[in-house]
């Protein structure tokens, strides 16, 4: 579950990266336009996603075999 949602990330964040670039107003200002969720929805999915990375955190990582 947690490789299909870091790729989901990262073609979320590659398209975004695109529509900035892209975008008549510069990446910069894009940025902080975009960067707040600006729905109830958009909030609940950022933090779902922050939560998801954070839960990372706490996986033991595996120790390389000898």
């Amino acid at each position: 579950m947690m490789v299909g949602l870091m790729e989901r990330v990262r073609a979320l964040a590659e398209e975004e990266f695109r529509e900035a670039v892209e975008s008549d107003e510069g990446v910069v200002r894009y940025f902080l336009r975009t960067s707040l969720p600006q729905t109830t929805v958009e909030g609940e999915l950022y933090w779902a996603v922050i939560a998801a990375l954070r839960s990372k955190e706490d996986i033991p990582r595996r120790r390389a075999s000898s």
